[in-house]
């Protein structure tokens, strides 16, 4: 991505929910696809798209902080977009049989996500991708499931789409203490794209001071000569 698009995506999405600001990260890696049609893809699918865009922008390994939940104590890790990409496909549609129940569901999208945004979310996202739902050859609605059966057909969302919910297996060096942390690209990525944003207008800013050029020259100009021109200015 050219400087200006990043800028303008960090324009697009500031402001914006975390759902809609993936959104907005998925169109700029891939400015060719609809956005409803990205709409539709499945979490973990999306996700993947940002991986790519992670690692065209910054590289394929993502350095972060964790906070153990015993002591406290503040745990460096890196993270490897190749590893996660290595997950198990997304299956679009998944049968499943619990006790006498027969179910075929499919992994949930953003536009699942968006409509079930709030109290009951796990419910409405049920009710929106249950595909089908029997028990003794009579249709039986996301709503009426026994507690256990819906349960079952969460977990096996979660299994279907592995991407779309990473959690990290850490150990603390202080402590000890063992726990899984989720790990979400979309934010991630922002956090980044919001950093390289400020980072770019700050040059833009310094250089235009000092020159008089316009946001759209200084822009265009490589990363390499930018530098070269701020340590001028600084002297």
């Amino acid at each position: 991505m050219a400087p200006s698009a990043i800028l303008e995506v960090w324009e697009r999405g500031a402001g914006r929910t975390p759902l809609e600001r993936a959104l907005e990260l998925a169109a700029a890696a891939s400015p060719d696809t609809p956005r409803g049609a990205l709409s539709d893809l499945p979490i973990g699918r999306r996700d993947a798209v940002l991986y790519a865009l992670r690692t065209r922008l910054f590289g394929p390994e993502m350095a972060g902080l964790a906070a153990c939940p015993r002591c406290d104590g503040r745990i460096e890790l890196t993270v490897n977009a190749a590893d996660l990409l290595a997950a198990p496909a997304v299956e679009s549609e998944v049968d499943l049989q619990v006790a006498d129940y027969e179910l075929r569901f499919r992994p949930p999208n953003s536009q699942d996500l968006r409509e079930a945004a709030g109290d009951g979310a796990a419910t409405a996202i049920l009710r929106r991708c249950l595909i089908r739902g029997e028990c003794g050859g009579v249709a039986v609605a996301a709503d009426a499931l026994p507690a256990e059966v819906k349960d079952a057909v969460m977990e096996g969302m979660a299994k279907a789409d592995p991407l779309a919910d990473v959690q990290l297996a850490l150990t603390c060096p202080f402590c000890e203490h063992r726990w899984r942390a989720g790990f979400d690209i979309a934010s991630f990525l922002w956090s980044e794209i919001e950093a390289a944003a400020a980072r770019l207008l700050y040059e833009v800013h310094r250089l235009a001071s000092a020159y008089g050029w316009s946001e759209r020259e200084i822009l265009g100009l490589s990363a390499a000569r930018r530098q070269s021109y701020l340590a001028m200015v600084g002297e």
